[in-house]
């Protein structure tokens, strides 16, 4: 099985500091990994192909062939969900 895990695109906000961080760092980001994907990969058995994609840092590859998708995210994602 294969199973694609999707932390989909934030919009610039207060909640996910870009703004902020732009401002006060200019030569840092902020990252907020997608942790809760993380526990469920970690959760999901041995034999199953994962693939763990956060779009605030890469493209989803459309042609990976997944069996399963989730999708999780916060209520500023909620446009992308």
């Amino acid at each position: 099985m294969r199973l694609l895990l999707v932390n989909p695109r934030s919009r610039p906000s207060f909640w996910n500091f870009s703004l902020v961080t732009r401002h006060l760092f200019p030569q840092r980001r902020y990252t907020n990994p997608p942790l809760g994907l993380a526990s469920i990969a970690a959760l999901t058995p041995s034999h199953w192909q994962i693939r763990i994609i956060d779009e605030n840092v890469e493209e989803i590859d459309w042609d990976w062939p997944a069996d399963l998708v989730g999708v999780a995210g916060m209520t500023n994602q909620f446009g992308r969900q």
